[in-house]
């Protein structure tokens, strides 16, 4: 589906190893584009310090790094967000984001509690 396509969508959060693939550590409750802020509360704790993780909303891809990942964890981080976005056609075009922990946006926070 083309991003404009999409109406709902349930926001996961992904681990990104240096080496091996993606692995799913979180899944929200669907969220309806267009109804202000994220509804969406996925646990803050799936976000490790010591790890890369990939945040789908559904409009938006966030790449969060965490304050003591490894150094080959945040070199291929770029690489893996842009191999997801590539992956699936909805998310193709979307906009990455990049999040430094302890600088995340409100807009980020709004997908955790």
């Amino acid at each position: 589906e083309e991003d404009s396509a999409v109406e709902e969508f349930t926001p996961l959060v992904f681990k990104l190893p240096a080496d091996g693939e993606a692995e799913q550590v979180a899944k929200g409750e669907k969220v309806k584009i267009g109804f202000g802020p994220a509804q969406c509360k996925l646990p803050k704790d799936c976000l490790s310090e010591s790890d890369v993780m990939l945040l789908d909303s559904g409009w938006e891809v966030y790449l969060w790094v965490g304050k003591d990942a490894d150094r080959s964890e945040k070199l291929s981080a770029f690489s893996k967000a842009d191999a997801y976005c590539k992956d699936d056609p909805r998310t193709m075009n979307l906009p990455v984001t990049f999040v430094k922990s302890g600088y995340e946006s409100s807009e980020f926070n709004a997908y955790f509690v």
